[in-house]
């Protein structure tokens, strides 16, 4: 066969970060989650071209937390986003890119799905203000549901953030002031406190993949207490974290086929990557 299929330590790394996060979780009274972090990408199938290679069977948890998946879905992630910012550039030779945060008060654990709903639709209003919609080209954001460590009398222990890519095809003074966003999430977001708004400017596509790639990054949770981590996951599950504009999804979407429909190369035969103690194993067919 033209194309091989090689391990490398990362992805024995990987799956060794998983299975001691899965017996963490074990061990906090989580079976449920344990076991399906444990059996995550325990076998792989790839199919085999002569120039190339796909996966064609895999088991995989789906967890934010998953130090596969969230990391997987992080480089999917970035890969996706390289395409769409080489897009923009070609045809926006005036293409403008701020990353904000938008930070809520700290919050209880309890509280993390009402932050994020609140989070959402204040960016989605935001985003059809008539001084900002006009010369938006797209966005993503990314919400952060982040867990601090207090001491056990302090229960405001989430740090509830939004992570935001925008991309403008022309921006006013206004908009590269912080004080400007800062009033238009105050008042989206129905605020009786003045939130923390981090407003800087993305240069390059370095600056953006870097953001980018920071921002989706796997959520962190081993270092959730006891008390709060059956609260936490629970509060995360179901909810979409990483959004992309409709607008950015069109861009990207025709790029993807074209690219698949360009990939005829030969059928060759099959490949399984599985689990064995500590390291994955091949075994060819």
């Amino acid at each position: 066969m033209t194309t091989k299929i090689t391990i490398n330590e990362i992805a024995n790394s990987k799956k060794r970060q998983c299975n001691i996060l899965a017996e963490h979780l074990g061990n906090m009274g989580l079976k449920k989650e344990a076991f399906s972090l444990k059996n995550c990408s325990s076998f792989i199938t790839y199919a085999l071209f002569e120039d190339y290679k796909k996966v064609s069977d895999i088991r995989m948890c789906q967890k934010r937390y998953c130090p596969i998946c969230g990391d997987m879905q992080r480089s999917q992630h970035s890969h996706k986003m390289s395409t769409i910012v080489d897009t923009l550039t070609r045809y926006n030779s005036n293409l403008i890119t701020i990353s904000l945060e938008l930070t809520l008060r700290n919050n209880s654990v309890d509280h993390i799905r009402k932050d994020i709903k609140t989070l959402k639709t204040a960016w989605s209003k935001i985003v059809k203000c008539k001084a900002i919609k006009p010369n938006i080209i797209g966005y993503v954001y990314y919400i952060h549901p982040k867990y601090t460590n207090q001491d056990e009398y302090n229960e405001m222990n989430t740090h509830n953030h939004m992570h935001v890519i925008i991309f403008f095809k022309e921006v006013v003074e206004e908009h590269l002031k912080v004080e400007y966003w800062t009033e238009i999430f105050k008042r989206t977001a129905n605020l009786p406190y003045t939130p923390y708004v981090h407003l800087r400017m993305l240069e390059n596509k370095e600056a953006i993949i870097t953001k980018a790639n920071y921002a989706a990054k796997p959520l962190e949770i081993k270092h959730i207490s006891k008390k709060d981590i059956k609260v936490y996951l629970e509060q995360i599950k179901k909810q979409r974290l990483i959004t992309m504009s409709q607008s950015l999804n069109k861009i990207y979407k025709p790029l993807a086929i074209k690219k698949f429909t360009e990939l005829t190369s030969e059928y060759k035969g099959r490949v399984t990557q599985y689990w064995e103690q500590d390291h994955y194993q091949l075994t060819e067919f």
